[in-house]
């Protein structure tokens, strides 16, 4: 593990919208400023999940200048993305809107906290009200995902399930939180939906992403021995818990590889948490996963 701590880095990007007057999700096409964090200390803990609720994270960087703090706090719309790696080849572990940016000044040094959402805005703000006749269920999935800002998954347009027309009829009514209505939809089909790094995500039970399986194994970084978690319902799959050193690579819903000693086999990602520090001795992911 301690060789894996030798030259971590991360690089944060922070973009500052355009705060005009206009539909929500177009505040980011004219990017007013962009701001690049890199050689500072940055603390992380980043939670995803495949559940409807934005991913969150929160950052801590340590000492940035006067101005960089009160751009951050003051100037909205904020999008920022967090890569993190190894010798400078940096991958993109966290992307989303900041809700809540304060400095405070701890001893010697300035604390500046970022707390943000994957596709908060979108989720928060984006309502619909629209009806559709003759629309296969691609139809009204793309109509949604659209008015939150989003494209459709390539999966869905070769998902069987969604060439056909919903159940019901002809015409469907679309009216509301365009995520209550993208949770109604998606139900009624038997698939669920996520946001990960503002790419909605849709899979069906037990499907995983497109991505290769993501090996981890002893050689790879793991961390410790894995184990299975009891679940917590009666009838609920048991849960495989395991620790690597981080790993962007480890997202929700995409096959893993486990290969160990004691568990080897195929599983689905249902949860990480990434924990880090540039400058300290946390630097891990730890995964939850389900066999497939």
């Amino acid at each position: 593990m301690s060789g894996r701590l030798y030259k971590r880095g991360a690089r944060l990007t922070a973009q500052l919208g355009n705060p005009a007057p206009g539909a929500w999700f177009e505040a980011f096409q004219t990017v007013q400023d962009t701001l690049v964090i890199t050689d500072m200390r940055v603390q992380f803990e980043i939670t995803r999940d495949l559940s409807k609720a934005p991913n969150r994270a929160k950052l801590v960087i340590t000492n940035l200048s006067q101005q960089t703090r009160q751009d951050l706090q003051n100037k909205r719309p904020l999008r920022v993305a967090l890569e993190v790696g190894y010798d400078g080849q940096l991958e993109e572990i966290f992307r989303g809107d900041a809700t809540l940016v304060d400095s405070e000044h701890d001893r010697t040094n300035w604390l500046t906290h970022i707390q943000c959402g994957d596709g908060e805005r979108g989720l928060a703000n984006a309502w619909i009200s629209t009806t559709l006749n003759g629309a296969s269920a691609k139809d009204v999935i793309t109509q949604l995902a659209g008015s939150i800002g989003l494209s459709v998954p390539t999966n869905i347009a070769t998902a069987k399930a969604f060439f056909g027309k919903l159940a019901g009829g002809s015409g469907i009514t679309l009216h509301g939180q365009t995520a209550d209505e993208m949770t109604r939809v998606l139900d009624s089909l038997g698939y669920s939906w996520s946001i990960q790094g503002e790419q909605l995500q849709v899979l069906g039970p037990g499907e995983v992403t497109s991505d290769t399986a993501l090996l981890v194994s002893q050689s790879t970084g793991m961390i410790g021995v894995p184990n299975y978690e009891l679940p917590k319902q009666p009838g609920k799959p048991a849960v495989l818990k395991v620790k690597t050193v981080a790993k962007p690579q480890a997202v929700p819903g995409r096959q893993l590889l486990m290969a160990s000693a004691s568990i080897n086999g195929l599983f689905r990602i249902e949860k990480v948490v990434h924990r880090g520090d540039t400058m300290g001795t946390q630097w891990e992911s730890e995964i939850r996963a389900v066999m497939i």
